[in-house]
């Protein structure tokens, strides 16, 4: 079994079939909630300034975050990534040293497999288009060109790749008179083959985008000067069969520029573009694409006013995104409008709050339905980076303040992982440079990555059972069992069953809150019982006169912690050989006159070694004292033992506890 998240299910483990078949079924508890934006991190060290950046998530959540660093007259395309649940590595360069390069895009295929593409600047109005290609669970290998070698200024590279692991790069190339634009393909596994030129000579064309569909074939959208005016074109093919004749797409006569292409596995897509009104007014257009590629019937989705950089996001299912400036009345807001699969566009909805500038939208999209814009807030008073999300199946939230105030910032971008989880990375001006800074979105519960629960067992014998798992972003509050008459926490615990069927039910949280149960099932038998004297063959003994009894060693220690808003009290110590297996009870003194209370039950390991948490929060909210002891139950092979009662004092919220 694939997970989505988690890869494929280890096999080779004691564990209950059904303990695993729920924890990779695991759901998050309560409703789906917008992500929380986390605060934000710088990625590049100061003492160097950076250019363009771009970002992208994995299925797992993984990021990776590809800028433009220049200090003093070197440039260089670097990168810095970070592991589900772990910290922002240090930058690694992705160009070669002592190369200038720039301009770089990023794509990130949901098993973490990516492709980097980057300008190199060789001198002389020449330049080189080239590639890092990271495999899934790899490394950035070393560049690759993926243009003509000596061949004029190359511009603009802009890359794609599909979950198959398909790519597809498509960039300008300068011939001597004009603008060309040029594609290479790279097959799932396989390398870039030789550019192809797929708009046609004789005038410049500009600004390319690209997108890649499940087949591998790409589609890409331009803009070609057209007379006084230019025209949107679209062309789709791969390396191996080649690309169909330029066709156009926005109405005849009108002028378009910036063009914005996204496609569904299927390869039906959207293509989106800006254009010139009779009135003088700009206007977003879009046009459907067909499983063939060729465009349909144009129509425009912006109101009146100008509207201006376009961007669009199509899922796997064929839903699409658009969203856009609009400046109109004297006001400057960013909008956005939805498509459903096949369907028609809805009514644009403003995203940023009225009467406050707003600039520079982009869109993300995940498999779920769950949309994503961000921006760049142009108050000169308050510059911010500020988002929007909708949660599938609901309408547009509030924008988000995500960087801090207080510094100027420019180019925001926003990725999602598919499971709730999101990235949003921006340039924030620091002194004379810039710095890339990113903020996580969480909004998805912890993944239980791994569910050991005993298939089988005694009855009375001690049991282990562990869970592990990882949360995108945020660090995760100690597991909680529900076993039968208890409670335990850790993430690996030992409990004795009594004969029957039990089920397991662990819960993990994140400290937002977010929280996942699993569950597992043991089939415990009852023990064998000892030889009785009715079947026993009878054997001469001498009479022997019985040994009295002791109480059987019990030493503990006791101590509060304090987690958060949470307070337990740490029980632990060991126990005579005759309590192993046994449960201690840990009671509290209500009043004098009061029957003592239980707060909860440990069990002695074998060892006689037993380690245990009683959750006590309410208990010690205002500093009460808690008199508490441990006490063996009476057995035929122990008598009652109960330690002296031991007082303890809960600390203030935001000291540690009485230790």
């Amino acid at each position: 079994m694939q997970h989505p998240r988690t890869g494929p299910v280890p096999r080779a483990r004691a564990v209950a079939a059904a303990a695993v078949a729920a924890a990779a079924l695991a759901a998050p508890a309560g409703g789906a909630a917008a992500p929380a934006v986390l605060p934000p991190a710088d990625l590049s060290a100061p003492g160097a300034t950076v250019g363009d950046a771009v970002a992208a998530l994995d299925g797992a959540g993984a990021a990776t975050v590809v800028w433009e660093r220049r200090a003093g007259d070197a440039t260089s395309v670097v990168a810095a990534t970070r592991a589900p649940g772990g910290a922002w590595g240090a930058p690694a360069p992705l160009s070669a040293a002592g190369r200038r390069a720039g301009s770089p895009a990023v794509a990130v295929a949901p098993d973490g497999g990516a492709v980097a593409v980057w300008r190199r600047d060789d001198g002389g109005g020449r330049a080189t288009i080239e590639a890092a290609v990271r495999p899934a669970g790899g490394a950035f290998g070393a560049p690759v060109a993926l243009s003509a070698p000596d061949a004029l200024g190359a511009l603009r590279p802009r890359v794609a790749i599909a979950p198959s692991g398909a790519a597809a790069a498509a960039w300008l190339r300068f011939d001597g008179q004009h603008t060309l634009v040029e594609v290479a393909t790279r097959p799932p596994g396989g390398a870039f083959g030789a550019p192809r030129t797929v708009s046609a000579p004789g005038a410049d064309a500009l600004a390319p985008a690209v997108a890649v569909d499940g087949a591998g074939r790409a589609t890409v959208a331009w803009n070609r000067a057209d007379g006084a005016g230019s025209v949107v074109q679209v062309a789709r093919g791969d390396g191996a069969a080649g690309f169909t004749a330029p066709a156009d797409a926005s109405r005849p006569g009108a002028t378009a520029f910036g063009a914005a292409v996204g496609v569904a596995p299927s390869g039906a897509g959207v293509l989106l573009w800006s254009e010139v009104a009779a009135d003088g007014a700009t206007v977003v257009v879009t046009t459907p694409l067909g499983a063939d590629g060729g465009p349909g019937a144009p129509a425009t989705i912006s109101p009146e006013g100008d509207a201006s950089t376009a961007q669009v996001a199509v899922d796997g299912a064929g839903r699409a995104i658009a969203t856009w400036r609009l400046q109109a009345g004297g006001r400057s807001v960013v909008q956005a409008a939805e498509r459903p699969a096949g369907g028609a566009w809805g009514a644009p909805v403003d995203l940023s709050a009225p009467g406050v500038p707003a600039a520079d939208p982009r869109p993300a999209l995940d498999a779920a339905g769950r949309a994503a814009i961000t921006w760049r807030r142009a108050d000169g008073a308050d510059p911010r980076v500020q988002l929007a999300v909708r949660e599938p199946g609901a309408t547009w939230g509030a924008p988000s303040d995500v960087s801090a105030r207080g510094a100027v910032v420019a180019g925001p971008v926003v990725a999602l992982d598919g499971a709730g989880n999101g990235l949003v990375v921006w340039r924030r001006a620091l002194g004379a440079d810039d710095v890339v800074q990113a903020a996580g979105l969480d909004g998805a519960p912890p993944v239980v990555e791994e569910l050991a629960v005993p298939a089988a067992g005694a009855a009375g014998a001690a049991l282990t059972l562990r869970v592990r798992a990882r949360d995108v972003w945020s660090p995760l509050d100690e597991p909680v069992w529900d076993v039968p008459s208890a409670t335990l926490t850790g993430a690996s615990v030992v409990h004795a069953f009594a004969a029957g069927r039990h089920r397991v039910r662990v819960r993990v949280a994140d400290a937002l809150g977010n929280a996942t149960t699993a569950e597992g099932a043991v089939t415990v038998v009852a023990a064998t019982r000892p030889q009785t004297a009715a079947s026993a063959p009878v054997r001469r003994q001498t009479a022997v006169a019985p040994r009295a009894r002791r109480s059987p060693l019990l030493r503990a220690s006791l101590r509060l912690v304090r987690r958060g808003q949470r307070v337990e009290l740490r029980v632990r110590g060991r126990a005579g050989s005759a309590l192993a297996g046994r449960r201690l009870i840990v009671e509290r003194r209500a009043g004098r006159a009061k029957a003592p209370r239980p707060l909860c039950r440990v069990l002695v390991r074998r060892s006689g070694a037993f380690d245990g948490r009683c959750r006590v929060e309410r208990l010690v909210r205002g500093g009460q004292v808690l008199r508490v002891r441990v006490r063996a139950g009476s057995t035929r092979a122990t008598r009652a033992r109960a330690l002296p009662w031991v007082s303890r004092r809960a600390a203030p919220a935001g000291r540690p506890a009485d230790r």
